[in-house]
């Protein structure tokens, strides 16, 4: 009886390390390319402050990254994971985070707001808000980062 507890334990333990390796793995990745990113934007952009980085799966994947230049306007950069055309927007070119989200609470109940970032798909900066809808439902919602035209949306 010993001996098989002792082999169940062992079995946990290892695969408790390797869940924590994995993870450990996961996040480290997500970091070098979030500060990859952000060395490739400052080459070709003047910036001095990061507000924030996110990853956007769209299509294709970009790293956004929130910045203050040096007059303290904010900046949003859209760096291609693969590719090498980066975009940049100041932030009066388009709608804010809040009002994107004001866009979805008139159309929709937010029991929770998962994230707000900004993406890119053919060529057209947009907002992707994700939440939790009354109902329950994971949901994704999508306007124009320029007007907040409303683009798709759909719950799983």
């Amino acid at each position: 009886m010993k001996k098989i507890l002792l082999i169940l334990f062992s079995v946990v333990l290892i695969g408790a390390v390797f869940v924590i390796f994995s993870l450990q793995n996961i996040f480290s990745k997500s970091d070098y390319i979030h500060k990859e990113a952000v060395m490739r934007a400052k080459s070709d952009f003047d910036f001095n402050k990061v507000i924030g980085t996110s990853t956007y799966n769209g299509k294709k994947q970009y790293v956004a990254i929130e910045a203050l230049k040096k007059n303290n306007k904010k900046i949003y950069i859209l760096v291609p994971v693969k590719g090498e055309v980066m975009y940049a927007y100041r932030s009066s070119q388009g709608i804010s985070k809040k009002e994107a989200l004001d866009l979805v609470k008139r159309e929709d109940d937010i029991r929770k707001v998962i994230r707000i970032q900004l993406g890119m798909e053919a060529e057209n900066p947009l907002w992707e808000i994700t939440y939790i809808n009354d109902k329950g439902n994971y949901s994704y919602y999508y306007v124009s980062f320029e007007d907040g035209t409303f683009l798709k949306r759909y719950s799983l």
